[in-house]
């Protein structure tokens, strides 16, 4: 079995444009959601660059994630990570209202839009659960950024798909499901 090249190269392309958006925060900190700075124009919305929606060291409540390493690529903290490695923070603070100050207003406001699922070949959006769900949809609401999902197993079932891409098996010890139609593998 060998994989799409297309497909892959397409993921390749999504995470490259993924690490250049920013955090559009409403001046009343009531949403916020992950975007590129040309698509954040409102003159009641701030950009917030380099940050990620509800995502950042300061805002995870799991102190398994308070690991500098984790969020910078130096001790120092000047260097942050590229959107598409930072960690899913699985513990997010109830009380966003701590975070008032303007530095930290990607982590007081309501995340509005999250990763969606859509289509056979498992495109990713960020947008509303409402949107979503009307463009029949898979939301992660546990996640912020693209990167952190992987829509291929939503749509066609391949749990573990990861791994999948790293160590292929031969089409006979795997089976796909009808509806994975779309060419993600080729036998």
């Amino acid at each position: 079995m060998r994989k799409d090249k297309a497909y892959f190269e397409k993921i390749a392309e999504d995470v490259v444009t993924e690490d250049g958006t920013g955090c559009c925060v409403r001046t009343d900190l009531n949403a916020c959601w992950q975007t590129m700075k040309s698509d954040c124009t409102s003159s009641f919305a701030n950009f917030k660059e380099n940050a990620v929606c509800g995502l950042g060291m300061k805002g995870c409540s799991d102190p398994a994630y308070n690991n500098v390493s984790l969020w910078y690529t130096d001790e120092e903290k000047t260097t942050p990570r590229k959107h598409s490695e930072l960690p899913n923070c699985p513990v997010q603070p109830n009380d966003r209202s701590k975070f008032t100050d303007e530095a930290d207003q990607n982590l007081g406001c309501e995340v509005s839009a999250r990763p969606c699922c859509i289509g056979l070949q498992g495109e990713c959006v960020i947008i509303s659960q409402e949107e979503c769900e009307f463009r029949k949809g898979f939301f992660h609401d546990n996640a912020t950024l693209c990167s952190q999902v992987s829509c291929v197993t939503d749509i066609c079932g391949l749990s573990g798909f990861s791994v999948l891409m790293m160590f292929p098996i031969s089409s006979t010890e795997l089976s796909f499901p009808p509806s994975c139609t779309q060419g993600l593998y080729t036998c």
